[in-house]
């Protein structure tokens, strides 16, 4: 799935209603033996997108595109991104105020059911250099008492790739949108 395009294949058969900043597609005839998803779309932030209709054989189309596009993880793993800022971050859809990579590290480990950590910890994929949960006798770690782990304060890259791992791991859908100090905003969205 195409993070930067939404289409509403023939738009002739939804009523379209806009609810804040989100648009919502619900069919006039809805399938009775289908899922609830094709009877009804949800496009967030419709303000972000341009629109186009485009005529088909069945019918019309109803093409949005993002003005500003998502990059992908390897795009965005090939920028500088040491020393940038988080501008905004999206948990499900909803903004969570955390500019800082630590804290939104923290962030999102919470969030971890007590198996999930487990799996996580023990995970030979991850940067077993950031988090212990015995004292690690070396500096650069915090303890955090309510998680019973020392975390380590790593460079941007190497945190991000933590937190991205999280969102994957708990198949969340994950937003974030980085200042680099180039001033140059990116964009990155998983799921």
């Amino acid at each position: 799935m195409n993070p930067n395009t939404h289409t509403i294949e023939n738009i002739q058969e939804y009523r379209l209603e806009i609810h804040g900043n989100d648009l919502k597609a619900f069919r006039i005839a809805p399938f009775i033996d289908e899922t609830l998803f094709a009877n009804e779309q949800t496009i967030f932030n419709i303000h972000e997108y341009t629109s186009q209709y485009v005529r088909t054989e069945t019918g019309i189309n109803f093409v949005l595109t993002r003005m500003i596009a998502f990059i992908n993880e390897p795009e965005l793993f090939a920028k500088d991104i040491y020393e940038s800022k988080i501008v905004e971050c999206k948990i499900n859809n909803t903004v969570v105020n955390i500019t800082k990579y630590n804290p939104l590290f923290i962030h999102m480990y919470q969030r971890l059911t007590a198996i999930e950590r487990q799996a996580y910890i023990h995970n030979p994929e991850r940067n077993n250099n950031n988090i212990s949960q015995e004292h690690p006798h070396r500096g650069g770690f915090r303890y955090y008492p309510t998680l019973g782990i020392y975390v380590q304060n790593l460079n941007s890259p190497n945190t991000l790739v933590e937190i991205i791992r999280i969102a994957k791991m708990r198949r969340e859908t994950f937003e974030i949108h980085i200042k680099l100090t180039t001033d140059e905003v990116v964009r990155f969205r998983y799921l």
